[in-house]
């Protein structure tokens, strides 16, 4: 009966290290070819209708009122390193394929309901991983494409004017400090200490 036990879980152990060796192979193969940055120009107004889904327009402005596509394409070409910048790139290129494979358009020519089912998809595809798992992945296979957008979509809003002064609050030259403050009468978050 052990030597059964035992059987099986030697062919898992090396039915999932030769599944995970294919898979960190051909990532490995992506990683060592160059990234053509270049072509993020072409996706900006992707890169724009994806940045409004992030934070579209309400009572404040949307994030690409503010700029943020833009913001999003210099922090991935100029501070994200090279696996992340390959995975973005792939996510662009794989959210426009399925977009024309799906609807027969254009990502930012799809209706709004179209989007949406799009960046979900892409939003529980790009989730990742719960603890040391995830962790080490990003380590050594960089952030997902959509980790990515979300995170540089909301630090490029947080930080431009329109998203600083029109949606958090703020105060221009703050006068003084006061340690014990009531929050029930500032409803949105501060964008100055």
């Amino acid at each position: 009966m052990r030597r059964r036990t035992a059987l099986r879980a030697l062919g898992f152990f090396g039915f999932l290290g030769l599944t995970s060796g294919t898979y960190f192979g051909f990532k490995w193969n992506l990683f060592k070819n160059s990234v053509d940055l270049n072509s993020l120009d072409q996706y900006k107004p992707t890169l724009k209708s994806l940045v409004d889904l992030i934070i579209p327009e309400t009572s404040t402005p949307s994030a690409s009122q503010s700029k943020v596509e833009e913001f999003v394409l210099l922090m991935i070409r100029d501070c994200a390193d090279k696996r992340t910048q390959i995975n973005f790139l792939e996510g662009l290129k794989e959210l426009s394929e399925k977009s024309i494979n799906e609807f027969g358009t254009n990502f930012e020519r799809c209706t709004q309901k179209e989007k949406i089912q799009l960046f979900n998809h892409f939003y529980e595809e790009g989730k990742p991983l719960p603890g040391i798992i995830g962790k080490a992945k990003n380590k050594f296979v960089g952030l997902s494409f959509f980790t990515s957008l979300k995170k540089y979509t909301s630090i490029g809003y947080c930080t431009s004017k329109k998203g600083a002064t029109q949606a958090l609050a703020y105060v221009a030259i703050p006068t003084r400090h006061e340690p014990c403050v009531d929050l029930s009468k500032y409803p949105k978050s501060w964008a100055t200490e």
